[in-house]
């Protein structure tokens, strides 16, 4: 697995029935059921052939208890240990000790200088599915920043990443590795932005949002932001799945 991509994208919510139940009626995935050590269960979505996501239940705990239901993207690293000390001296901070999950990899969590979570994860297999015709699968990572000054360099010096600006009316720069977009950073130091947390946010892609709106509604999720058109990208909404977090839809142009 090459180091700086997204390796794997996980929910996690305070209802894993429902978000189960949502994921499943809005997207068309199949889920994968599985024990987890010490407790608890781990589900996990597929389509085409591939995983696409997994699924688990917010717990009270230490580093949980102030978070709302959200989504955890895990990055993969060459060397983790290496990849936690880099992040540690570019302002970054570690919030788990090493998990090891057999078959799959070692991973920690951290947080960068302005307070988005990631997972970091060295791996030991490619997880995900890779095709353009299933729904739902995620295409864009975007992080929303309130301090870009600070977190463009912790991303650079941690992933090889390197930034651009977009050229666009608004803040976005394109981080990419080895000339392939691998994320968007979006920043947020204007009033405009005070209500949005700093932040690693997740673009679903779907074929026709506007008749996916209603399977939304049906499985008990909610539209916070309604279709919107955005030049050169495509129609854009904001919907939660039951338990809060937030998914982007995509319909690209």
């Amino acid at each position: 697995m090459q180091h700086g991509r997204f390796f794997w994208y996980e929910l996690v919510t305070v209802d894993r029935e429902r978000a189960k139940l949502f994921l499943s009626e809005v997207f068309d995935w199949e889920s994968q059921d599985a024990p987890v050590p010490g407790g608890g269960t781990y589900t996990s979505f597929v389509a085409g052939g591939g995983f696409l996501c997994g699924l688990v239940q917010m717990h009270p705990s230490r580093h949980w208890d102030q978070l709302p239901a959200h989504w955890m993207a895990y990055v993969a690293v060459s060397n983790l240990t290496a990849a936690i000390g880099r992040a540690q001296r570019f302002g970054g901070q570690v919030m788990t000790q090493p998990v090891e999950i057999e078959g799959v990899g070692t991973y920690q969590i951290i947080r960068d200088p302005a307070g988005a979570h990631l997972t970091l994860i060295e791996a030991q297999q490619d997880l995900l599915v890779d095709d353009p015709q299933v729904e739902g699968q995620i295409v864009w990572n975007e992080l929303t920043s309130r301090r870009p000054d600070l977190v463009r360099p912790f991303y650079r010096a941690l992933f090889d990443w390197v930034s651009q600006d977009a050229g666009s009316s608004f803040p976005y720069e394109f981080f990419s590795l080895r000339d392939d977009n691998a994320a968007g950073l979006l920043g947020m130091e204007t009033p405009a932005y005070e209500a949005m947390p700093s932040q690693w946010n997740h673009y679903f892609g779907v074929s026709h949002i506007d008749s996916l709106l209603s399977k939304v509604e049906n499985a008990r999720g909610k539209v916070v932001v309604p279709p919107l058109d955005v030049d050169g990208v495509g129609r854009i909404a904001i919907v939660q799945e039951p338990g809060g977090a937030p998914l982007t839809l995509l319909q690209s142009t």
